[in-house]
């Protein structure tokens, strides 16, 4: 069996809930490797042979990402939503999982917070790589019926009532220009042009054996040209209020985003995007190449012997008021890294606290131990002035993990005050 038919086996299994609860926890006990876990199927008698493979691919499955295909649970148990979501999740990278959506600010929201948040707690005192937070997110999102967010971005298209107005503006152009051409020519009409007027008159029950034909065609000319004057107004009606609605939806999800929008709509010269193997090329000629820095200049060595009697700071403890303090400097939803998991849900998950002290101590330890993910992230290119197919007229962005800005908030403060308590930094005059 292929890896696209068994990972369609999961979603199927997951989706038509074969197992219950209690069965998945005895599979998962059962194994030490979630990613390969087998079900053993009892002995049976011999079915027929068209049904071997429909019970072969039950026996073994590997967890697969899953994006809108969410199981169907009541609100009240929430147990069972979190443990099948950990389930579907477990040992996915995080590059394959979904983005989690955002959530109301409601009461309701924050209810549901609270109950996951105890149900993820006797988790998160074991665990060593904080997938439940992640989990616990998910199945916030489930209960209050919030689809995932895609990790592709769609490329803007049309709405459909758009498309239908510039087709009828285009072909009642078409028609008024077939109709000028026949009634004021400069040259005389071809047969091509004949038979396009005497299907337009057919279709306006245009008689050519009536006298008054070419007044009739003027009139049809006179109402089209009315016809498309009023596509135009109700073309550029519809797209204000389009783009009204869009920049007051913008302007309540992320205000930022909306004033940076209108600083920089009246300087794109051009729109067309530079091709990727030159932007890739510009940005890596910047960041690929190492910067020599000069560690034996005199002032370094001045320094090292101005500041000798100074106490070395001591190692770093990180406590769960640390991460609970450094929270609070960190907006909910700041555009979070790899991982995909915003500011809100560490402040929402408390419970993950705990676990995130101790790992955030243990890394200053043993560097070795920090998660690949901590140190990459998104870059975005935002536009500035200028021809902007030219690599160099975009501004990079780069977005970390949300832990990562944990950490280094934390250790910025711890930092800050070692420094200022022994007044190493000069002071200003």
């Amino acid at each position: 069996m292929d890896a696209q038919r068994l990972s369609g086996q999961v979603r199927s299994i997951i989706r038509r809930n074969v197992f219950n609860l209690a069965e998945i926890e005895r599979i998962k006990a059962s194994k030490q490797n979630i990613g390969e876990l087998q079900t053993e199927i009892p002995n049976e008698p011999e079915v027929p042979s068209g049904r071997k493979s429909t019970e072969n691919r039950r026996k073994s499955y590997i967890p697969e990402r899953r994006s809108s295909i969410l199981p169907n649970y009541t609100d009240t148990n929430y147990e069972a939503v979190f443990h099948n979501i950990d389930l579907s999740y477990r040992g996915i990278g995080l590059e394959e999982r979904p983005r989690i959506s955002r959530i109301p600010s409601d009461q309701k929201s924050k209810e549901f917070c609270r109950k996951i948040n105890n149900i993820v707690k006797p988790l998160m005192d074991d665990s060593g790589n904080l997938e439940e937070t992640f989990c616990a997110a998910a199945t916030i999102c489930e209960i209050l019926k919030i689809k995932p967010a895609s990790n592709i971005t769609k490329e803007h298209s049309s709405p459909p009532w758009e498309k239908r107005l510039i087709r009828k503006i285009d072909n009642t152009r078409k028609q008024i220009g077939t109709l000028y051409a026949f009634l004021k020519p400069k040259t005389p009409p071809s047969k091509k042009l004949k038979h396009k007027i005497l299907q337009l008159a057919k279709n306006e029950k245009i008689k050519p054996s009536n006298p008054r034909y070419l007044q009739l065609l003027e009139e049809h000319l006179e109402k089209l040209r009315q016809k498309l004057k009023a596509y135009a107004n109700r073309l550029k009606r519809y797209r204000n209020r389009t783009k009204r609605y869009q920049e007051n939806l913008l302007f309540t999800k992320n205000q930022k985003q909306f004033y940076r929008q209108l600083s920089t709509a009246g300087n794109q010269v051009n729109n067309t995007r530079p091709q990727r193997q030159n932007m890739f090329a510009y940005w890596s000629d910047i960041w690929s190449v190492g910067v020599q820095l000069e560690d034996r200049a005199f002032w370094i060595q001045e320094e090292n012997d101005k500041w000798a009697n100074v106490q070395p700071m001591e190692n770093i403890q990180i406590r769960t008021d640390d991460i609970t303090h450094g929270l609070k400097t960190i907006k909910n939803w700041a555009a979070p890294g790899p991982d995909g998991i915003h500011n809100f849900w560490w402040k929402q998950i408390t419970s993950s606290h705990n676990a995130l002290a101790r790992q955030f101590s243990e890394s200053l330890i043993k560097p070795a131990c920090i998660p690949e993910f901590f140190t990459r992230g998104i870059t975005i290119m935002l536009p500035k002035t200028g021809d902007l197919q030219e690599p160099k007229n975009y501004r990079p962005i780069t977005c970390l993990p949300t832990a990562y800005k944990i950490l280094t908030s934390i250790m910025t403060k711890k930092i800050g005050e070692y420094v200022s308590q022994h007044q190493i930094m000069a002071r200003r005059t």
